[in-house]
């Protein structure tokens, strides 16, 4: 069995499974905190882990060198999705600020032109963000056939994989102080995202020791993971909270008169 069918065939079952939670997310009343941003992240999921599939699966050096530049339209701002959405679950009614948002996603925007700019002993900024690539086939036992694409990391990566550290470990104090200060259904909801803040944390920062990329990449089936709990939490422990926004919409919106006992 060829390892590498197998994984583009489970990358791309992850990535249809997170479309259609996507499409369900953008298509719910914004009853809930967070709906759109939740959705953009599992959105960014999709892309990433289909385009990783078909990676995998191309065997040809110009198609892994393009699917590696749609793979990098969600790969930069999943870290800053994640935090914005952690300033949305901590502040659930106030509006992010335009320019907060603006300049979380500056950095990212910046890397993902210069990834769509990368070409192999090009000009000086064409090389920021990967400094050349190899081909590499057979490497290991059942992935015969397999062509891998070996990229030499450039300056502008390890600023990505920094920046994305620091905003996921802003992430982390944010969830961990939602943690301490909420109660019930929300301190439970604060300690799960906490916990996958850290793992993703933990993980950007061990993309950092090598300066090549490496020959099979799993971050796709933890960041869909990610997506997955996050779909997770926000629907079985936000639904409980409805019923009181219920009451508070039923309340401000009826036209009779309502005496409430206690």
């Amino acid at each position: 069995m060829r390892y590498d069918f197998l994984f583009s065939v489970l990358l791309y079952i992850m990535a249809a499974f997170l479309l259609v939670g996507a499409i369900f997310l953008f298509s719910r009343k914004r009853q809930l905190p967070g709906l759109i941003l939740s959705g953009l992240f599992v959105m960014a999921n999709a892309i990433y882990a289909m385009g990783y599939a078909s990676f995998v699966f191309a065997d040809l050096e110009t198609y892994k060198l393009l699917l590696n530049h749609v793979m990098h339209i969600s790969i930069p701002y999943l870290a800053p999705l994640w935090l914005l959405l952690a300033f949305k679950l901590r502040r659930p009614n106030q509006k992010l600020p335009f320019g907060l948002i603006v300049g979380i996603m500056v950095i990212p925007f910046i890397s993902m032109i210069a990834n769509f700019a990368y070409r192999m002993d090009g000009k000086w900024f064409q090389t920021l963000y990967y400094v050349a690539h190899t081909i590499r086939s057979d490497v290991l036992p059942h992935w015969t056939g397999y062509t891998v694409l070996i990229y030499q990391k450039g300056i502008l990566y390890y600023v990505l994989m920094g920046y994305s550290a620091i905003v996921l470990g802003w992430a982390c104090a944010l969830f961990y102080r939602g943690y301490r200060q909420n109660e019930f259904l929300a301190k439970t909801r604060s300690l799960i995202l906490f916990s996958i803040s850290l793992v993703g944390f933990v993980l950007l920062t061990l993309s950092v020791i090598s300066t090549k990329t490496v020959f099979i990449d799993y971050t796709p089936f933890f960041t869909a993971l990610f997506a997955l709990v996050l779909f997770f939490t926000l629907f079985h422990y936000e639904l409980f909270d409805l019923v009181p926004k219920a009451y508070q919409l039923v309340f401000m919106q009826s036209q009779n008169p309502i005496f409430i006992l206690d």
